[in-house]
């Protein structure tokens, strides 16, 4: 026969089973459909979803678990880091990737040359340098254009001495943007020689009688004007003009 002590366990047993609003026994039918549970159920189906939305984070909680329907994952620090590298990251960002990067969505640059475009390797455009003029050269720097639109041009004296001669020369240097690929001219024109050369007829005749050939072109540095009369006939100094491009 039960005794009221019996009697009195189980009725304290009944009024503390566990309930949704509160902690308490749980009853021995609860029990029993535990124990039938298989050891991966996940019957609200949320553990897989877990998984996929916190692979690769790093969990405080690394002894638990995250059961998924068909498989059981621990994922300690380590594991998610690793799992996460799995994934590629830098092919997703790259063009056509699952998560491509845009350019111009990027963070502002900082003031630094590293990515800038070399002779070797393409590259970000150097900063700009300002101003309506300046041009970017091949070396990557800013600078004026030369002088002269299609080129530099300027004057220079030849002097074939005191008495009549055949030929004479002149080199002009200083022309530190031409090339031995430069195409230069040179010629007379009517003007005067000062102080104490040529009158501006004998320049003329100069053009007529006594042509000029350039040569000896050296890069970064300047070229030759040749003066070569028909006969001995040219003395004096004469001006002459050249221009190259």
């Amino acid at each position: 026969m039960t005794t009221m002590h019996e009697k009195m366990e189980f009725l304290l047993g009944r009024a503390n089973l566990a309930s949704p609003a509160a902690d308490g026994f749980m009853a021995a039918a609860d029990k029993d459909k535990l124990d039938t549970l298989p050891a991966t159920a996940d019957p609200a189906g949320t553990a897989a979803a877990a998984v996929a939305t916190h692979v690769g984070e790093s969990d405080p909680h690394a002894q638990y678990l995250l059961t998924a329907e068909a498989d059981t994952l621990f994922l300690t620090p380590a594991e998610g880091d690793a799992a996460y590298a799995g994934l590629a990251h830098a092919t997703r960002h790259k063009s056509g990737g699952a998560d491509a990067i845009k350019l111009d969505e990027l963070a502002a640059p900082t003031d630094i040359t590293t990515l800038n475009a070399t002779v070797a390797l393409h590259g970000l455009c150097p900063k700009l340098g300002g101003g309506t003029t300046n041009f970017l050269r091949a070396d990557g720097a800013w600078a004026a254009p030369p002088a002269g639109g299609s080129g530099n041009n300027g004057t220079a004296t030849i002097d074939f001495g005191p008495t009549p001669n055949d030929s004479a020369s002149i080199a002009v240097t200083g022309q530190t943007d031409i090339t031995s690929a430069a195409h230069v001219r040179a010629w007379f024109q009517r003007d005067a020689t000062a102080p104490g050369g040529n009158s501006a007829d004998e320049h003329e005749m100069a053009a007529v009688f006594c042509p000029l050939v350039v040569g000896n072109i050296i890069d970064a540095d300047g070229f030759t004007v040749y003066g070569n009369s028909i006969g001995p006939l040219a003395s004096g100094a004469f001006t002459l003009h050249w221009n190259w491009a």
